[in-house]
């Protein structure tokens, strides 16, 4: 027969949100598994997804050197700008940081426990939730490159420390030195 209101918003409660009910096939349910996982939003895991699978190569499991510095080219650059605009030495850095066991290939697994931290802002995660924003093309440059300053400013503030610390060092060591002489030259 008939159903009620009340009825009706009980069953939606209960159905509607469960993956498996919005998921219209099976990459679509991988997608959010992954998004889930690594609380990111659904479109950048899509991005990142849909980036992968245009490579060959891939069918295989594991991508290689070329192919890393072809798919991040494809994932960094802007619609609007130039797929070559990532310089090679700095492909090749990413590329020593994203192989870390050296074994000259990587997994979808390990490219996306990689690709995550570096390039996606953790303030978009999505705590688990389905997420549907994002999908900014800039975002990943954006957070790489406010990565890379943060980290060398870091650096830079450490050298200027360690070199005061130094300086202080040595001003101490000639105060020693300027109070020995003097103790030296008293006796």
């Amino acid at each position: 027969g008939t159903v009620s209101f009340e009825e009706y918003l009980a069953w939606l409660r209960s159905t509607a949100f469960f993956d498996s009910m919005n998921a219209s096939n099976v990459l679509d349910e991988y997608i959010r598994e992954l998004s889930k996982e690594h609380r990111v939003p659904i479109l950048d895991i899509e991005k990142i997804v849909r980036a992968w699978a245009r490579f060959e190569e891939v069918y295989m499991g594991e991508i290689s050197r070329q192919t890393f510095q072809k798919l991040l080219r494809l994932l960094l650059a802007p619609k609007s700008r130039d797929h070559f605009d990532v310089p090679q030495g700095r492909l090749d850095r990413l590329w020593l940081e994203a192989d870390k066991n050296r074994n000259g290939s990587l997994s979808f697994p390990e490219f996306l426990s990689w690709y995550i931290p570096a390039f996606i802002p953790l303030s978009g995660a999505n705590d688990g939730q389905d997420c549907m924003f994002s999908g900014n093309d800039t975002v990943a440059v954006t957070q790489y490159y406010s990565k890379l300053a943060s980290e060398r400013l870091s650096c830079f503030y450490l050298q200027l420390r360690r070199g005061q610390e130094q300086r202080e060092q040595e001003a101490r060591a000639a105060r020693e030195a300027a109070r020995q002489a003097a103790r030296d030259r008293a006796k």
